[in-house]
């Protein structure tokens, strides 16, 4: 149990206890920072409770990167704000993933799968407070089929849309779900019309989509990443309106047997 008056647990605190070291926690009302890495590799904690004074979970806190199937079990409080680059990859969280609607920032790879262990994550719900949605922040996550977006689906930032998360005005595509074709009700994966840019990882996790991947005629930039480890997709026809293809697109798309280039590639 932390004593009563800790406000902050220290980067490193408890790092590295493998299945040796700490069983269960309780962290105190007070406490405001979980610190960078501070419980990483702790395979022996696997239910943690938030108190309503926390506002930070610092980068990798709860990571690990061991396969494991024993559920990881969080119970969120409103207050938290935000969620550090790679604070639960790893870590097994089972069924329905809502977040606090005080959260403002997810970092990147925040909730990542390694890929030698498995996701049991089947929806995410965001708050209508995000200000960040971080680069792969549910890489790997295969079997997520749901998104929504608070309660309202209203937010400044950003919009869900058919189970895939964009800019506000419809401009960037941040992530699509895994099995997001699943969820709804189609054996393709049609981009819509407006949109200008794929950002990082946005497309590596789409899978049962027979009919495949349909990019707009709006397209300008397929970002960094963009299909990066994308283990289904066969083939892609890229519109003439797309200038830029950023850095590791394609990169071990191991199914990719078809890639048609439009005319409009400068780079």
């Amino acid at each position: 149990t932390c004593p009563a008056t800790l406000k902050k647990i220290g980067d490193y605190a408890f790092y590295g206890q493998g299945d040796v070291g700490l069983s269960n926690i309780v962290f105190n009302d007070g406490l405001e920072e979980i610190g960078s890495s501070a419980f990483v590799q702790n395979e022996r904690i696997t239910n943690v409770a938030f108190p309503s004074s926390l506002k930070k979970i610092g980068d990798h806190a709860f990571a690990t990167y061991l396969s494991s199937t024993n559920q990881f079990m969080i119970t969120w409080s409103e207050g938290l704000e935000e969620i550090g680059d790679s604070a639960f990859v790893g870590c097994y969280i089972k069924g329905a993933l809502e977040l606090p609607s005080t959260v403002k920032r997810i970092g990147d790879y925040a909730f990542c799968t390694p890929t030698s262990s498995h996701c049991a994550i089947t929806s995410v719900k965001l708050p209508a407070s995000l200000e960040y949605f971080g680069n792969a922040a549910f890489f790997y996550g295969y079997g997520i089929k749901n998104l929504s977006l608070g309660t309202t689906n209203s937010n400044p930032h950003f919009l869900v849309e058919n189970n895939m998360l964009f800019s506000a005005d419809k401009k960037i595509l941040y992530w699509v779900p895994s099995d997001a074709a699943v969820a709804n009700n189609t054996d393709g994966l049609a981009i819509p019309e407006g949109v200008e840019e794929l950002g990082p990882h946005s497309l590596s996790d789409v899978r049962y989509i027979d009919d495949g991947v349909t990019l707009p005629s709006t397209l300008k930039t397929i970002g960094k990443d963009a299909f990066h480890y994308n283990l289904n997709i066969r083939s892609i026809v890229i519109p003439d309106s797309v200038t830029t293809i950023g850095e590791e697109a394609f990169m071990m798309m191991e199914k990719l047997s078809s890639i048609k280039f439009g005319k409009g590639i400068t780079e």
